[in-house]
């Protein structure tokens, strides 16, 4: 038991240790800024999502069949089939089929064959694919969205967004291509 004991005392300290780490893409030479360590991912396109200390991260090879609740952020890389509920960010990487209701909701990539329901932004990459309804504050698209957006805030169609559907949105901005 004390070798047991022993063990779990230096992993807690390892790990506070890790948490103390600076992370190499914040903290470059030369920037004379140092940064607390993110634990989450940032993206080029679209809002800063995943963020938290929490992410939870469905694997490429890993399939789902069923609803999944949250309270944290999710990343989906592989397969979902059923609804997902959260209360953190929503990353779609993988494929969906079924609803998505998050915080902010991101397509890189993925395909969505649902409805999206987001309390903030919703971001479509261009190799992206959503059949389904969305909701959100803002919608950034430029991939390929089948069905109706309803959007409080600022709905942007970029170049090579392709759009099947009815828009309702305070302020629409398209993109020239």
């Amino acid at each position: 038991m004390k070798s047991s004991k022993n063990l779990g005392q230096v992993a807690n300290k390892m790990f506070r240790a890790l948490e103390h780490l600076p992370d190499a893409k914040e903290n470059t030479p030369g920037s004379g800024k140092q940064q607390a360590p993110s634990a989450g991912i940032a993206r080029a396109a679209g809002p800063q999502l995943l963020q938290r200390p929490t992410v939870s991260i469905i694997a490429e090879d890993l399939l789902i069949e069923g609803k999944i609740r949250a309270k944290g952020d999710i990343e989906l890389r592989g397969e979902l089939q059923g609804d997902l509920n959260t209360d953190g960010n929503i990353l779609v990487s993988g494929k969906v089929a079924g609803d998505l209701q998050g915080r902010g909701v991101q397509i890189l990539r993925g395909e969505v064959k649902g409805n999206i329901t987001a309390h903030e932004g919703v971001t479509v990459d261009q190799g992206s694919l959503v059949i389904g309804d969305i909701s959100a504050e803002s919608i950034q698209a430029a991939g390929r969205l089948k069905g109706n957006l309803k959007v409080k805030g600022k709905t942007v169609l970029a170049d090579g967004a392709f759009l099947l559907g009815n828009v309702e949105t305070c302020f629409l901005s398209l993109e020239e291509g």
